[in-house]
């Protein structure tokens, strides 16, 4: 635990500051160590620099270890609008490809993330996440193929061209 108490004071007193290289390199301490990462957590609701940089940092340990990422998704998804980080939602289509969907939030995430695809106010980056893991999500539920490519056929023509590029072959899949 004394481990998890130093890095957590590190983080809060450097995140705000730091760079990619900076998170990468406690990203990779964070994997290699046994801190449980919801005695991280609370930085979710430090001051909002620190919050955001941490919401980076979460994507940075779930490409070092995805299972460390995995073990705090549920906490952190439970805590997205108790934030004040902007945009911390949208953040939950990047982890969820990247860690996978815990079982007890993925109804709300296929909602979530079907709603983000229709969406005109949200960005294509988070369109083509959300696509790849609904996607993914039809190989455990079949019965999704058919609205996933209900909604990518309606939106083919609606988004940019790299969009459609990765709808069309998602749709040759389907």
């Amino acid at each position: 635990m004394q481990i998890a108490d130093a890095l957590y004071h590190e983080l809060l007193q450097n995140l705000a500051t730091s760079d990619g290289t900076e998170r990468k390199r406690w990203a990779m301490q964070i994997a290699e160590s046994d801190v449980d990462m919801t005695t991280l957590a609370p930085l979710l609701f430090a001051d909002k620099k620190t919050a955001y940089r941490f919401s980076w940092l979460l994507s940075d340990i779930g490409e070092a270890d995805a299972g460390k990422l995995f073990d705090v998704l549920s906490y952190a998804f439970e805590q997205r609008n108790k934030t004040e980080i902007p945009g911390f939602e949208q953040q939950f289509a990047k982890y969820w490809r990247i860690g996978g969907v815990p079982e007890e939030d993925k109804g709300m995430a296929i909602d979530m993330m079907f709603g983000w695809l229709v969406d005109t106010k949200v960005g294509v980056h988070i369109k083509s996440v959300s696509l790849e893991v609904l996607y993914d999500l039809t190989k455990e539920y079949p019965e999704l193929k058919n609205e996933l490519k209900l909604c990518l056929e309606d939106q083919l023509d609606k988004n940019t061209d790299s969009f459609k590029k990765k709808a069309k072959g998602i749709l040759k899949k389907l």
